[in-house]
């Protein structure tokens, strides 16, 4: 029988999945009620809410190749630091809707998920393999 107990993980990993851990739990509660906060802001459309994801999901794939040349540079461990910080500005982005228009909302708060995802997910997966 498999005893998990057994098994000794690193302090790296340990870390690793202790961060994970603390960023699933924050920002799941968040994910959960964006779309919905997101539907009221842009005037109860469905379409709007589907563009914006979908905008961030295609720019970051365009974009990955030149965060994956970036973070050669930087360091995976320095990348993901300065992920986190990128995560919050995108949180904070969410400021911006109520006291500007709505365009300068929407690139503040693409472009920071767009860097936290290239700067966080590209380190993260090369870590963990």
């Amino acid at each position: 029988m498999l005893n998990l107990t057994d098994y000794k993980f690193s302090r790296s990993l340990f870390y690793l999945y202790l961060n994970r851990i603390i960023i699933l739990v924050g920002v799941g509660f968040w994910a959960l009620f964006l779309p919905i906060f997101l539907f009221e802001k842009f005037g109860n459309s469905y379409n709007a809410v589907i563009l914006f994801f979908l905008s961030v999901f295609i720019i970051t794939i365009f974009i990955q190749p030149l965060g994956a040349m970036a973070i050669s540079k930087i360091g995976l461990r320095k990348s993901m630091v300065i992920a986190i910080c990128f995560l919050v500005c995108y949180y904070l982005s969410f400021f911006l809707f109520e006291i500007t228009e709505v365009f300068y909302f929407l690139i503040a708060a693409v472009a920071a998920n767009n860097l936290w995802r290239i700067m966080y997910w590209i380190p993260f997966h090369v870590d963990f393999a």
